[in-house]
């Protein structure tokens, strides 16, 4: 049986924007890297007042097809809204807690003016060209003193046909998206790194991918695991390093937390 779709509200003009299709079609809970994010994600949480098992309210921006949303309100009594500007991921999305918008966040509602005790801007920040503007306008929806959650593609070096495929204009390291960060007027609480082991694979992918012909090619060739063999290896490579390597040097990813002044 099918999930019913979500009720899609729509708060914004509608423009003709599609993120690569096949990314969404890879990109669902059980695949290791999304798990792994969403596990730096929530050990952060428990070092914050924020009690997973009371009442929160918060927004992602990016939303997608709504992975992040599911996995959150699996695992706490948040309520997570979603917003996204491609009309097609948001219908992918299934009913949760919170509600589905069709909003671009630069229209600042004033009806969701400092409505939201946190916001979830997961991959999202770098395929932005103007990030300061575009943090700006997410901390108008966030209540004074509220959490912005925050993961990023890191290390320029490791750029290649995968970001280019994905939309991705740069990739982050710590002191970059610090300097984004404070910029809009937010305070850094934490920031890390996370995926040391997985430099080896991104220069592989890298390699890979050079000569692809397509973009959904890319994509599939650089984010799916070949079998799941693979899959299953790459899932005990997160178990390692999340048990012994809980803040690495380096890291293909960043993760911060930041506060609203």
């Amino acid at each position: 049986m099918e999930s019913p779709l979500p009720r899609i509200e729509i708060l914004s003009e509608q423009i003709d924007f599609r993120f690569v299709s096949k990314w969404y079609d890879l990109a669902d809970e059980s695949h290791f890297w999304m798990q792994w994010r969403f596990f730096i994600f929530f050990e952060t949480l428990k070092k914050l007042p924020l009690p997973t098992l009371e009442n929160r309210h918060g927004l992602e921006v990016g939303c997608g097809h709504g992975v992040v949303r599911r996995q959150l309100e699996h695992a706490s009594a948040w309520t997570l809204d979603g917003t996204d500007i491609d009309m097609e991921a948001l219908k992918q999305n299934h009913p949760g807690r919170g509600r589905t918008y069709y909003y671009n966040i630069f229209d600042r509602l004033p009806s969701l003016k400092e409505r939201y005790d946190f916001i979830v801007l997961f991959d999202v920040l770098e395929h932005i060209a103007q990030p300061k503007e575009f943090l700006e306008s997410c901390l108008y929806h966030l209540k004074p003193g509220g959490y912005m959650f925050i993961n990023v593609p890191a290390l320029q070096i490791l750029y290649g046909p995968y970001d280019k495929a994905a939309g991705h204009i740069r990739r982050y390291n710590k002191k970059s998206l610090e300097t984004a960060l404070l910029s809009a007027g937010t305070h850094i609480i934490d920031i890390r790194y996370w995926g040391l082991t997985l430099l080896p694979l991104l220069l592989l992918r890298n390699a890979l991918t050079t000569f692809n012909s397509s973009a959904d090619e890319t994509i599939k060739k650089g984010f799916n695991p070949p079998n799941k063999l693979i899959h299953a290896f790459l899932k005990q490579i997160m178990r390692a390093e999340t048990f012994l390597l809980r803040r690495p040097c380096l890291g293909t990813s960043v993760f911060a937390v930041s506060a609203k002044k």
